[in-house]
């Protein structure tokens, strides 16, 4: 249980920080219409908000300012009791404000009718966590300890079906070539097994206050599958 159990939570870390990532670029990528909106409200945002961050060498520059992207990511994420903000030099800016200022010409270049669609709510992120960890955790490992240990996780059915392609290739590549067959139809399995999950999730909140149609539409889910 204790393996099964870190990959869970190694599992639900990296989506959770995969969402964020997301959501950062999305911002960055988006950043000159959000100036806009900001300036219908009467705020003035910086062309870049993390222009003025150095730091003692180009790489530390560049890990920097991908920081100050995901602070901002996170601030839009998490629900406060005055909704949904971010703050950048001394300018709060709220999602319900940005969405009061966004005209039809912005919804057609970002193709959205709400900058929430952007930038999911903090519980969704966590269900979308918890349905990739619990899903990545149900299609990994026999349950038998020298068979995970012998081929990284995979199924019974993997290794037995492994086994029978790597017979009727002639044993190509040796073992090496069985544990290669089976890492091979693991990953195939493990991918093909998310992206169900994830897309069952979207169907059971669809068209509830917790959808996650627009942030993990087919295109996303689909990428699920092919990283």
């Amino acid at each position: 249980m204790a393996v099964i159990d870190d990959i869970k939570a190694k599992t639900r870390k990296q989506a959770v920080s995969g969402i964020e990532e997301k959501v950062a670029i999305s911002l960055k990528e988006s950043w000159s219409l959000i100036r806009l909106a900001a300036k219908k409200k009467g705020k003035e945002l910086p062309k870049d908000p993390t222009e003025k961050i150095t730091g003692a060498t180009p790489e530390e520059t560049e890990r920097l300012r991908a920081e100050e992207w995901l602070r901002l990511s996170r601030e839009l994420i998490d629900d406060g009791p005055e909704g949904r903000k971010m703050k950048v030099n001394g300018v709060t800016l709220s999602l319900a404000e940005l969405d009061e200022s966004l005209t039809e010409d912005m919804k057609k270049s970002l193709r959205i009718t709400s900058f929430a669609q952007l930038v999911p709510k903090r519980k969704q992120v966590e269900l979308i966590a918890d349905t990739m960890s619990e899903s990545v955790a149900k299609n990994s490992g026999t349950g038998i300890g020298f068979l995970d240990n012998l081929f990284g996780g995979a199924s019974l059915g993997d290794v037995f079906m492994g086994l029978f392609s790597w017979i009727f290739s002639g044993f190509k590549g040796g073992f090496g070539g069985l544990k290669e067959t089976i890492a091979n139809r693991t990953g195939d399995r493990l991918k093909a097994g998310v992206v169900n999950d994830l897309t069952a999730l979207q169907n059971k909140l669809k068209g509830t206050d917790m959808d996650i149609s627009a942030f993990m539409g087919p295109d996303a889910i689909r990428q699920v599958g092919e990283e």
